[in-house]
């Protein structure tokens, strides 16, 4: 097992942090594998130092890259080419948050440590998944664009052939540890992780929509037009960016989505930057903190000083050398 000081070397490590809260039908289940208390202990404050609620930084370090207008399929993109943060496990959403735990408990050799421990058990060892669909919060709804959640999930090795509702889900973008059958959350895939296989994308293109309701292209009828930025301060809240178009302009917003999945608002800079309008695009939320609404306005802010380039060639030669972008 390794030492309380061995964890303080790594560069997950924020002792400063709440161990990530686990069910005790989940802790009961890795029990019955064979995972000891103290790995159990140890997976919750590995799992703790993956932050999705740090949304002001993640917007203040995309805006100083900042973005290239082009054309894709006769549609307006921006190209934001570094969304997410790959070095330190910050400000990811719930995809990169989810590789990054998993490609660190191999990469760390943490992974085939606890292995190591269940085999010399006599127990199975221990696989993890990667999974995607609906959460049982925010991204609940089988018909927005932006549904799909994120999550890992664990199985001994040999009941791989199972399905997902024997899994132990790590869910380290919402923070929980749960039995899949308590969680409802409802996996549309699942793909074992064998290796370090997934790469993990650090770039984004977002669709550019426009502010007339009447066309198709419209970002009030188009939520699949923004990407996840994270949560609130409180995790009451998702924020998403966004970028919209009128006549003379592109400029960003972001759309705000509450804990139901089904109440989401756009949000607009006023000109004076004193003020945040917000336009609903399902139904209104009812109630937003003060702390809140003041969050989205700070990003508001520093995406409106974010630098916009129209350079079709750059974005193009960008995404030759990126493939899995386009």
């Amino acid at each position: 097992m390794i030492s309380k000081q061995e964890i303080r070397q790594y560069p997950f490590y924020k002792e400063t942090l709440p161990p990530t809260p686990i069910s005790p039908a989940a802790r009961q289940t890795l029990s019955e594998w064979g995972v000891s208390s103290q790995w159990i202990s140890f997976l919750r404050e590995i799992a703790s130092s993956f932050r999705y609620d740090l949304c002001i930084p993640k917007m203040k370090r995309i805006c100083s890259h900042g973005g290239i207008v082009f054309q894709k399929n006769h549609e307006s993109h921006v190209l934001l080419s570094h969304f997410d943060n790959v070095q330190v496990r910050l400000d990811g959403a719930c995809g990169t948050l989810t590789c990054q735990f998993v490609n660190m408990l191999y990469t760390t050799s943490i992974l085939d440590q606890l292995n190591n421990a269940l085999t010399n058990q006599g127990k199975s060892p221990l696989c993890p998944y990667y999974l995607r669909g609906l959460s049982q919060t925010y991204f609940n709804n089988p018909e927005g664009g932006t549904s799909q959640h994120y999550w890992s999930g664990f199985l001994p090795k040999k009941n791989i052939s199972s399905c997902a509702k024997n899994m132990v889900f790590f869910d380290v973008s919402f923070q929980n540890i749960q039995t899949a059958q308590e969680s409802g959350y409802q996996p549309s895939t699942f793909t074992p992780y064998t290796s370090t296989c997934f790469e993990i994308n650090k770039h984004n293109t977002l669709r550019i929509g426009n502010m007339d309701p009447q066309r198709n292209d419209s970002i009030l009828n188009n939520h699949y037009y923004a990407s996840v930025l994270g949560v609130s301060y409180d995790w009451k809240l998702v924020y998403e960016l966004c970028f919209v178009q009128d006549r003379h302009r592109t400029f960003p917003a972001l759309i705000i989505m509450d804990s139901t999945g089904k109440n989401t608002e756009l949000c607009l800079l006023s000109q004076d930057k004193q003020r945040v309008d917000f336009t609903p695009l399902s139904s209104s939320i009812p109630f937003k903190t003060q702390q809140e609404v003041e969050e989205i306005r700070t990003m508001l802010c520093y995406a409106h000083c974010m630098p916009l380039e129209y350079n079709q060639k750059k974005a193009e030669h960008f995404l030759r050398q990126n493939p899995h972008l386009d």
